[in-house]
């Protein structure tokens, strides 16, 4: 996505899903680009921010802590059926 979410992307999110969850760069750039989104998203769908630790980068970080970041959301999340 980068750190620009235009209007297609928006689109396409309201469209196929109920709920989003934004884990951007916790640098400035980051963080604002993180409230642009979920200020164009909330209007179509649930937004939920991850809050990573000043300077973090999401790609720089292992599973495992993704998963930890993560698992606080999931309680929530449908299972498809196989």
């Amino acid at each position: 996505m980068g750190s620009k979410l235009s209007d297609r992307q928006a689109d396409l999110m309201g469209t196929y899903f109920d709920r989003v969850i934004l884990m951007l760069d916790a640098d400035e750039a980051g963080k604002a680009a993180t409230s642009v989104a979920a200020t164009a998203l909330s209007s179509i769908l649930a937004v939920e921010i991850v809050e990573l630790a000043s300077g973090t980068q999401p790609d720089q970080l292992a599973s495992e802590e993704i998963n930890q970041l993560l698992a606080g959301f999931a309680h929530d999340v449908p299972t498809p059926d196989r």
